[in-house]
């Protein structure tokens, strides 16, 4: 039978007109609608639950988003269990919040001319959002981004003009993380908190040892990323 708009909207906390948008956003999929929207009631449920999994995920004290660094790390190959693990998540909170995420940067994409509602899921999995690739390196500059493009590590590719947006080839992205593509990287910062040491000292042996992922930023100063294990690396040769 369904539920109606106004029932919809009374689960999800919004109003109908909202509801109405979730459709075509492609949030929700009505069982019919002629002459009124029926839904679901098991699917505003789980849109229920999914969005209240992500504002839990996005209010957590951090500089990167959770949902977008989740998002990457699974596709980037770091299985559920290990983020889920590192981070104090429950995985079910973790699936819904990720899966809520994949319809919104579809949309985005979108939204940057690329595809349409048509399109395969496949055409926007072969892309990352320059944001996404940031949450992946743990880093807010997206000088970074566009200085791995430079230095031909990554593939880019403008999709619009105004303002101008550009997104990361997967493939090639997997490519330059390569053996490490499913690890958890740390930052010389979460480093300094693990070992003890400070950021410079950490920077020094990382630099005179050859350990770790060297970032260009948009100043003067790198940035240093580490697996776990060359954070140990680190700490046996402090």
């Amino acid at each position: 039978m369904g539920i109606s708009t106004k029932e919809a909207a009374t689960i999800l906390k919004i109003n109908p007109r909202t509801v109405r948008q979730r459709v075509k956003s492609g949030y929700l999929v009505p069982l019919s609608t002629s002459p009124t929207l029926l839904f679901d009631d098991e699917q505003v449920y789980t849109l229920q639950r999914r969005e209240a999994a992500q504002k839990v995920l996005r209010n957590v004290n951090r500089p990167i988003d959770m949902v977008k660094e989740s998002y990457i790390l699974l596709k980037t190959g770091v299985s559920l269990e290990t983020i889920c693990e590192e981070y104090n998540i429950e995985e079910d909170s973790l699936e819904d919040a990720v899966d809520l995420y994949k319809v919104q940067r579809r949309n985005i994409l979108r939204g940057y001319g690329l595809g349409d509602k048509k399109s395969p899921d496949t055409l926007y999995e072969n892309w990352l959002l320059v944001d996404e690739v940031l949450a992946r390196l743990k880093i807010t500059d997206s000088h970074v981004v566009y200085n791995l493009s430079i230095d031909n590590d990554i593939s880019m590719e403008k999709i619009r003009r105004a303002p101008i947006k550009y997104i990361v080839n997967a493939q090639s992205f997997n490519n330059y993380l390569g053996d490490v593509k499913g690890e958890i990287l740390y930052t010389s910062k979460e480093t300094e908190e693990e070992i003890g040491l400070n950021v410079n000292q950490i920077d020094k042996i990382a630099k005179s040892h050859g350990i770790g992922r060297k970032l260009r930023s948009g100043s003067k100063n790198s940035i240093y990323l580490f697996t776990d294990n060359e954070r140990s690396k680190i700490s046996r040769l402090s």
